[in-house]
C-alpha cells in the first residue's frame, strides 16, 4: 500500500487482504512467510476509502465497508459496489461465514443487513438495525453465522 492500511483480514487460509487509505485492497498470500512483502499485482482500485474489510469463511467472497457505501471482492476483482440507503457512509462491514449477508455499520448509528445474491454480483437490503446510540464501529458474525455482534462508540455492544 501507498498510505496507512486501516483492515486486514485473513480467512480461508490462503490469503491475507488487506485495505488502505490509498484506496486499494490488496492480497498476499500466507505462504510468503513473515515479514514478506510479497503482494500480488496492483490490488484493486476502490470506488472511496475504506474503513474496513471482512470475508467468507473460505475466503472467496470479502465485503469493503467505504465511506461509499458496500463493496463485494470476489478473488480480487470488484463484483458489486452498492450505495447504501439514505446515502449512509459505512464505518464498518462482516460478512457472514457461508458468504450470502453482509452486515454495514454506520456511521449513523445504524447496522444495514444486506443479502448477498448471484455469487456476490448484487446486494439487496434485509432490514435496518437501529438500537446504537453512536457510530457503530465494528460488525462480525459467530463462526456459524447465527449471531451477529456489533458495537459502537458510545462503549455498547449488541448481539
Amino acid at each position: 500500500h501507498a498510505s496507512s492500511v486501516c483492515a486486514m483480514t485473513a480467512k480461508g487460509g490462503a490469503y491475507l487482504l488487506s485495505v488502505g487509505l490509498d484506496d486499494t485492497a490488496r492480497r498476499a498470500p500466507l505462504s510468503a512467510g513473515i515479514g514478506a512483502q510479497a503482494y500480488e499485482a496492483d490490488g484493486v482500485k476502490l470506488p472511496s476509502q475504506p474503513q474496513d474489510v471482512d470475508a467468507s469463511a473460505d475466503g472467496s467472497l470479502a465485503v469493503v465497508a467505504t465511506l461509499g457505501g458496500a463493496v463485494i471482492l470476489r478473488g480480487l476483482a470488484m463484483a458489486c459496489n452498492v450505495a447504501l440507503e439514505g446515502g449512509a457512509e459505512a464505518s464498518s462491514g462482516g460478512m457472514r461465514p457461508d458468504g450470502g449477508e453482509v452486515a454495514m455499520g454506520c456511521k449513523d448509528g445504524k447496522v444495514r443487513v444486506l443479502a448477498v445474491e448471484g455469487g456476490g454480483d448484487s446486494l439487496v437490503p434485509r432490514c435496518t438495525l437501529e438500537r446504537h446510540r453512536g457510530e457503530v464501529t465494528a460488525a462480525r458474525y459467530s463462526p456459524d453465522g447465527s449471531m451477529l455482534a456489533t458495537c459502537d462508540s458510545n462503549r455498547e455492544v449488541l448481539v
